[in-house]
């Protein structure tokens, strides 16, 4: 069961809701939070407690005043006027106005230690508290971990004392297989940029010795368009170019992909190159976008690209086909596995599926 607001930080799946709005568990929670009773501090719970023994303090002396001056004789206009001018006298109007600036300059002073406070008796509430209960690690530790050990060779090395013949290859491996980026200042300071758990990688291997920039200098990454434009970069091209061959890098592994997806377990040839022509027709319009993506000046100016060789497109192709022949390669090692398993796969005559628009029906 996944709630409501869950984060999905990689992979892929299929969801069934049952549940939206305030029937979910976040909305069960707003609803709990509406219905919960404001907390008083102990500053707001002593002054409500003077507050009501000053009333009545006031109000029976008020009301001798008025007892013993109707007694003496005097009129009872007079000895009302006289209450009224006593409970009113007896008020401390500027109470409220001295608590509010006493905890004005607690805040103030707080803020100075970096401690931001939202509600002014806050500060009283703070200044109250003798145990602090806290799952709030991101704030804490300013998000950040540390590698302190490393399992390698059938053993737990302690990163700070670890043989780096042993725990080296294990931190080349987390240098290499990451998109953070770290820098130290003169004084030592850390400054980092990415995921937490790279970032503690990285600084894992700087602890350990390892070199990170100059492993990955050693092994660039080559993979898909990212090593076409890897490539281009390192051949002197300019940043525009490079971001073209990756971008049409992109198209061309996308559109290889997508001929492989004709069938589940069955391979372009066997199933009709030219079958489908609402495939056809829209592979020649994405071709037809991308070559005025590449070489129309208007394009070239809009999106930042530029024109391509023929060095460029016979990489661009041959990553196409690449991906082609790789996921053809997987359908055809999973139709042997089901075939091995007697499982009927999609090449089997007698299975019975609905046919697919535009195929040719096999004998």
């Amino acid at each position: 069961m996944a709630y409501s607001g869950t984060f999905v930080t990689a992979g892929t799946g299929r969801g069934l809701v049952v549940a939206t709005g305030v029937e979910t568990e976040i909305g069960r929670i707003h609803q709990l939070v509406g219905e919960a009773e404001g907390v008083t501090t102990p500053l707001t719970r002593r002054l409500s407690a003077f507050s009501r023994w000053l009333t009545i303090v006031i109000n029976v002396l008020a009301g001798l005043t008025l007892a013993v001056g109707v007694l003496r004789g005097e009129g009872i206009a007079e000895m009302v006027t006289a209450a009224v001018a006593l409970a009113v006298g007896a008020i401390p109007e500027g109470l409220p106005a001295a608590v509010t600036i006493t905890l004005a300059i607690g805040v103030s002073r707080m803020a100075r230690c970096h401690a931001i406070i939202r509600r002014l008796p806050a500060a009283e509430t703070l200044g109250s508290t003798t145990v602090i209960c806290t799952d709030k690690t991101g704030t804490l530790t300013q998000n950040r971990m540390t590698v302190q050990y490393v399992f390698a060779h059938g053993l737990v090395h302690q990163i700070e004392d670890a043989d780096p013949d042993h725990v080296g290859p294990c931190l080349t491996a987390g240098t290499l297989c990451n998109n953070a980026d770290i820098e130290f200042d003169d004084a030592g300071a850390l400054t980092s940029v990415g995921d937490p758990t790279e970032v503690a990688l990285l600084v894992g291997a700087f602890t350990a010795g390892e070199a990170a920039a100059g492993e990955e200098a050693t092994w660039p990454r080559i993979a898909g368009a990212f090593g076409l434009f890897e490539w281009s970069s390192s051949q002197g091209a300019s940043l525009d170019h490079a971001r073209t061959v990756a971008v049409n890098a992109f198209v061309a592994m996308e559109i290889g992909y997508l001929f492989n997806c004709r069938a589940l377990n069955r391979s372009l040839l066997s199933v009709g190159l030219f079958t489908n022509r609402l495939l056809l027709a829209g592979v020649a319009g994405t071709i037809a976008l991308q070559l005025a993506f590449t070489y129309l000046p208007i394009m070239n100016a809009a999106f930042q690209s530029a024109p391509l060789t023929w060095s460029d497109w016979v990489a661009v192709v041959a990553l196409g086909v690449a991906i082609y022949l790789v996921v053809g390669t997987e359908k055809w090692i999973s139709a042997r596995v089901n075939r091995r398993a007697g499982q009927p796969d999609e090449s089997s005559p007698h299975l019975d599926r609905p046919r697919l628009p535009g195929e040719v029906p096999r004998c």
